[in-house]
């Protein structure tokens, strides 16, 4: 067991109990709206996502005591926070990028933090744009996987175009 992991709560425990006696035919045989039941749009600012809980061993109880466990362990309340741009990173005392890093508006960063963002990528492009291409005598330091690779390790979601180097 993880060091700080607590027990499952009674009543999932409960539920888990029940999915491992339980197949996925046996669930679908027993609803016939289980695609649609389990099966939701979600919305973030302008992403939106569809994710579908069918094909899994899990029911809408199951769901929905997952839910209210989130809401009693005050999850969603971080999320917001984290969306919000809240310093929710305790141990630097400052807001997460990790969102603001794939946002496009206000509905899933805050400007301020889109801006941190987009200067601490200029600052990364600005730096690989630096790296040498060849030493002198020719011998290049780093291949150009290297040099992509440094690329997407920040922002593995795109490729920065002014450092582009038909890779």
């Amino acid at each position: 067991m993880m060091s700080g992991a607590r027990s499952l709560p009674a009543p999932l425990a409960t539920l888990a109990q029940a999915m491992r006696a339980t197949t996925l035919r046996e669930l679908f045989a027993a609803d016939s709206h289980r695609a649609t039941n389990l099966s939701h749009d979600l919305a973030c600012g302008g992403t939106e996502l569809f994710i579908d809980f069918s094909k899994q061993a899990i029911t809408t109880a199951v769901l929905d005591t997952l839910i209210d466990e989130a809401q009693t362990r005050g999850v969603f309340a971080r999320r917001d926070a984290m969306l919000a741009g809240e310093p929710i990173n305790r141990t630097e005392n400052r807001a997460v990028t990790h969102v603001a890093m794939r946002a496009t508006d206000d509905r899933t960063a805050p400007a301020r933090l889109r801006s941190e963002v987009q200067a601490g990528e200029s600052a990364l492009r600005d730096f690989i744009a630096g790296v040498p291409t060849r030493l002198p005598g020719g011998t290049p330091p780093y291949s150009a996987t290297r040099r992509r690779q440094c690329c997407r390790i920040r922002a593995p979601w795109r490729c920065c175009p002014a450092i582009s180097h038909n890779w």
